[in-house]
């Protein structure tokens, strides 16, 4: 029976040993969980570092081509002008943000749309006269 005490306490022993460290391992997780640092590191942080990247992708749109080789679209920026004829937009602003005087709209986006400046005032005059909100 001596035998049997001695391998009953050993038993013993070893189970409070690894209750021991089950109880530590345990109280450590808790802190990790409720602080949410491990060694001065936030883990939030670190993780956001980790999943999270940000990169700039410098791209160009293709270039479409017809089945002789011809190119029939590619990238190119575009612009819309119109001008406004209407003075009702200008109503409750200092500065006129309509079509004041012909001529000198004329004059001044001829160079900016490439266009002769007769063409720009007929038709500027051709929506004044048929009342057009915007040319």
């Amino acid at each position: 029976m001596p035998k049997n005490r001695s391998m009953n306490k050993m038993i013993s022993w070893i189970m409070l040993l690894f209750l021991l460290g089950f109880i530590g391992i345990t109280i450590r997780f808790l802190y990790i969980q409720v602080s949410g640092e491990v060694d001065n590191v936030s883990l939030s942080d670190w993780a956001k570092g980790i999943r999270e990247t940000e990169m700039i992708l410098q791209s160009e749109r293709g270039k479409i081509f017809d089945e002789n080789g011809k190119l029939l679209a590619y990238n190119r920026p575009t612009y819309r002008a119109y001008a406004v004829l209407n003075p009702e937009i200008s109503a409750n602003s200092e500065t006129p943000r309509h079509v004041v005087d012909i001529q000198e709209t004329a004059t001044k986006l001829a160079p900016l749309l490439e266009m002769e400046q007769a063409e720009i005032e007929t038709i500027l005059k051709e929506g004044q006269k048929t009342e057009k909100w915007q040319v």
